[in-house]
């Protein structure tokens, strides 16, 4: 990630006057280009800025737009919004219309801002012309997209959640919070993989300060079991609604039926969202739902334009900040000697000096070490058995069957493997105290749970001693493909082939079933 610029003052920039010299420096990457010397050959390359993300606040400063709460604030078309009654005032409604209001176009919000110019007056929710707007093939309707961290996670979803548990809503329909305790003991008992860095927090006098990532975790895997037969099932079918159809955003291989499905999920979730709650929380942020899906469709999936990665290069950014003065040099500096350290990491020959280079900028736990290959994957300090060690009937067939015997000799035991980028833990391991890492779904979409993980020291081929969980369903008929209810199929242990195992699941434990999650892509971590 590349650090353009920052800004040290009292109160905002103003953002045209900031943002120039970045447009300026673009174009002429793009009209100019680079020359790059490739295998004897010159090569022009030229760059051109494609997606820009932000929230709705950062949004409106940029575009020289009207604010979320403003008359005409969508960018996407020109629904003007209603003003509606919210608590002791009022707020701007976007309500759900069956025919799409008309779509806002690079020609007609130049031609509003050119009005609004000349009048003095916004024109549609525009104030001015952005001067992203110079950028070449640059248009602000295409090429600014949604953030789903802001507008579903710590939008949408975190009002829900006020709705659902503050006492403000005692009187409604859809209150629960005479139940969070119920609710935050399903939590409590959660044990999520390792993928997942923070544990779950309970809700009551919690979740107005939650993190982002464990609105995520709420969202996608924790709330759907938790709520289960404690919010009214209409409510919950409702929400179910938003949780299927930002799973399928958030996939890695989506396709034009998966775009659709997505589409009538958000847009069934939207239209019946003041039905069911009030008119105030159709605010821009569930508007935002309807314009979703063309945005993946155009730049990809939700997590290749999120903002989590640069929130998370803020809270370095802050970091780099140890005294109150000239922040900026405190921060480029710190920068430039991270820059520095990566750059002697990757020319840097002796082994153990690079791995320390690395371990500077990347941390302790960027990589695993101290790994052996074996057949289709890798496995962690296998150790021999004890002679104390006895296999089941079941177990010793097993194993004859697939690395033809059963003697402890021919095998070294294993509490952690690596396979398809993921770690995969068993039992046996001191570090799953209070995380399930060895909960894992294999290609035929059985579940398994890892005891041991046993290595054929000549083959080296690598079984799982485990239990099978028999499936019961999807946790809401007909929906929500991602998230499965199961039960024990037997207590005896089997022994499956390590490559059969594809990924750790989400499990979530209630007092009537077990339910396995998976994750919707291998590429966005906590």
């Amino acid at each position: 990630m590349v650090l353009w610029g920052i800004w040290q003052g009292c109160g905002k920039p103003q953002m045209n006057m900031f943002l120039r010299p970045l447009v300026e420096d673009l174009s002429q990457l793009f009209q100019r280009g680079i020359e790059v010397n490739i295998q004897q050959t010159e090569i022009r390359t030229r760059a051109m800025m494609i997606v820009a993300t932000m929230d709705l606040q950062a949004r409106a400063y940029v575009l020289q737009m009207t604010q979320h709460n403003g008359e005409h604030g969508c960018l996407y078309c020109l629904e003007p919004g209603k003003v509606v009654k919210s608590g002791k005032g009022n707020c701007r409604s976007y309500p759900y219309r069956d025919v799409d209001p008309e779509p806002r176009t690079k020609e007609n919000i130049k031609s509003d801002a050119q009005e609004a110019i000349a009048s003095g007056k916004r024109v549609h929710g525009i104030n001015s012309e952005s001067v992203l707007s110079c950028l070449p093939y640059f248009d602000v309707t295409t090429n600014v997209v949604i953030d789903y961290m802001h507008g579903i996670l710590l939008g949408i979803l975190k009002k829900l959640m006020s709705l659902w548990f503050d006492s403000k809503n005692s009187k409604e329909p859809f209150y629960i919070g005479k139940r969070v305790d119920e609710v935050d003991s399903i939590i409590k008992t959660i044990q999520p993989p390792y993928f997942l860095r923070r544990l779950p927090r309970k809700i009551n006098g919690n979740y107005n300060h939650w993190k982002a990532s464990e609105f995520r975790s709420w969202l996608l895997y924790f709330s759907l079991p938790a709520l289960q037969n404690i919010l009214p099932d209409i409510y919950l079918t409702h929400y179910s609604l938003l949780v299927e159809g930002t799973f399928i955003l958030l996939g890695e291989g989506i396709s034009e039926a998966d775009l659709r499905r997505a589409d009538l999920l958000l847009r069934t979730f939207v239209r019946n969202l003041n039905l069911l709650y009030r008119d105030s929380i159709v605010g821009l942020n569930a508007h935002n739902l309807i314009h979703l899906t063309r945005c993946v469709r155009m730049w990809g999936p939700l997590w290749a334009w999120s903002c989590f990665v640069f929130e998370s290069f803020n809270g370095e950014i802050k970091k780099c900040i140890h005294g109150t003065g000239n922040a900026c040099r405190q921060i480029f500096w710190s920068l430039q000697c991270q820059k520095k350290v990566e750059a002697m990491a990757v020319q840097c020959k002796e082994d153990q000096l690079r791995d320390f280079y690395q371990c500077m900028t990347e941390g302790s736990n960027a990589r695993q070490k101290g790994g052996e290959d074996a057949y289709q994957c890798v496995v962690f300090t296998p150790a021999k058995i004890q002679k104390t060690f006895n296999f089941s009937n079941i177990v010793k067939e097993e194993l004859v069957r697939l690395c033809g015997t059963y003697d402890t000799n021919n095998f070294m035991i294993v509490k952690k493997i690596s396979r398809n980028g993921f770690l995969m833990f068993s039992k046996q391991c001191s570090r799953v105290v209070k995380r399930n890492s060895y909960t894992i779904k294999m290609v035929d979409n059985t579940i398994v749970e890892v005891e041991h993980f046993l290595i054929h020291k000549s083959s080296r081929k690598v079984v799982a001693v485990c239990q099978k969980f028999q499936p019961l369903g999807p946790l809401i008929r007909n929906r929500l493909q991602h998230l499965q209810t199961f039960q024990l199929q037997s207590v005896e242990n089997t022994v499956v082939r390590a490559e059969l195992l594809q990924e750790p699941v989400v499990v979530v434990k209630t007092d009537s079933k077990i339910c396995c999650g998976v994750i919707p892509n291998n590429v966005e971590r906590d």
